[in-house]
């Protein structure tokens, strides 16, 4: 029996409206809509944004924009602040 974990009001990404979708796995699972596209998210059971995350919502929102950021894969902090690393890196190899 799965534990049943529902979504937060608003996007740990984003910070827009979440809508729960019920999952057979233990996951926190969403659907928020960025503009006219609409995402699947995932988390990690008792996933708690670091200060990280929070502090770099616009990178993250650009990463799921372009992809980069998984739909069905459960997201953690580590990949998240992984992603937003990378981006800061490639944007200051344009210095």
């Amino acid at each position: 029996m799965a534990i049943i974990n529902n979504a937060p009001a608003f996007c740990f990404i984003t910070g827009l409206p979440a809508v729960n979708i019920p999952s057979q796995w233990d996951n926190i699972k969403y659907a928020v809509k960025n503009g006219p596209k609409s995402y699947q998210l995932v988390f990690e059971i008792g996933y708690c944004p670091s200060e990280k995350v929070k502090e770099n919502k616009e990178i993250l929102i650009d990463q799921l924009v372009k992809g980069n950021i998984p739909e069905e894969k459960p997201l953690n902090n580590y990949f998240l602040e992984t992603l937003v690393d990378k981006a800061l890196a490639c944007d200051h190899s344009r210095d």
